[in-house]
Order: C-alpha cells, then sequence, then structure tokens
C-alpha cells in the first residue's frame, strides 16, 4: 500500500552549514524525488574544529573561518528560530555539540 510508505531523505555532515541544509530541503521537497516525510543527519550537524597538514596555509585557514563565522551565524538563526527546515529533521552530533 503506497500510502503506508515513509520517505526518507538520508544525508552526511551538515557541520554548521544550517542555511545550505535549509536551502537544500526547500528544493528537494519540491522536486521530482521528493516530497520527503523526514531527513536524517549522519555526522556532525554542528560545526566541528578541525586540523590538519594546512594549517599553515592562509587560504585555508581563511575559508575554515568563513565556514565557522556561517556556521555561528546559522545556528543562532536555529535557535532564534528565524531558521526553519521543510522537513522534519533528526541529527546525532557525536562531536561537540551546540557551540556556545
Amino acid at each position: 500500500n503506497m500510502s503506508n510508505r515513509v520517505k526518507i531523505l538520508m544525508v552526511g555532515p551538515v557541520n554548521g552549514q544550517l542555511s545550505l541544509l535549509s536551502n537544500k530541503l526547500r528544493t528537494l521537497q519540491k522536486s521530482k524525488a521528493g516530497p520527503f516525510d523526514i531527513c536524517i543527519c549522519a555526522g556532525p550537524f554542528f560545526h566541528q574544529t578541525t586540523t590538519d597538514n594546512n594549517d599553515n596555509d592562509a587560504v585555508v585557514k581563511q575559508e575554515r573561518q568563513t565556514i565557522k563565522d556561517n556556521a555561528a551565524s546559522d545556528e543562532k538563526l536555529l535557535l532564534d528560530k528565524s531558521l526553519t527546515f521543510d522537513v522534519p529533521v533528526l541529527f546525532v552530533d557525536a562531536g561537540n555539540g551546540l557551540p556556545t
């Protein structure tokens, strides 16, 4: 019976890019593939600080700072309920959780 089926969308690490996720979900809900009943996020949901061998590269440092700043802004919008998702989103954040 088709009416009992649940459409689940799985996505990889969001890593604090909540506005990007919101926009992608909005687009997918309206697409031929959608609509979805729920979105499950695997991997870090909130921004995680990472380090690697390119930490001395100024371009890499700037990109990381931009991602961190955008994530902080998105997380504030989420807490203020200004950022919404068009489908229920479930996540398990194995990282540091919501930054304070």
